[in-house]
């Protein structure tokens, strides 16, 4: 059987490279909000993630502003879904140079629990 080659492996990793990541924990009964918000250059699929402990039901949301010469363009979302969740946020338009990325994610708990959003890329 042959063995995976190192650049392959490096190509993989680098797929679902982390381009930024925010954490918060629950301090009481009650909430945790994690925010991340990310510039990068030419963008390519965009996803946010985010984990939870315990895994529960979360409040996420996203927006994005994106640029290609002289046009720009905007797209936002929301929803709520239980952790662990990745999903791809639709960009503004094809093929942008430059966007500026922000997500958030909400938990509701008791006291010790962990949310963590990333944003991918």
């Amino acid at each position: 059987m042959r063995k995976p080659s190192a650049v392959a492996l490096i190509a993989a990793t680098a797929l679902l490279l982390a381009v930024s990541v925010a954490d918060a924990r629950v301090l009481a009964k009650g909430y945790a909000i994690a925010q991340v918000s990310v510039t990068d250059s030419h963008p390519g699929v965009m996803q946010v993630k985010v984990t939870s402990v315990p895994n529960q039901s979360a409040l996420v949301t996203w927006d994005m502003v994106c640029s290609h010469g002289l046009s720009a363009g905007s797209k936002m979302g929301q929803f709520t879904a239980r952790t662990p969740i990745v999903r791809t946020m639709a960009k503004p338009m094809a093929h942008p140079t430059s966007c500026i990325i922000s997500a958030s994610a909400q938990i509701q708990g008791a006291s010790g629990g962990v949310v963590r959003v990333f944003i991918l890329d």
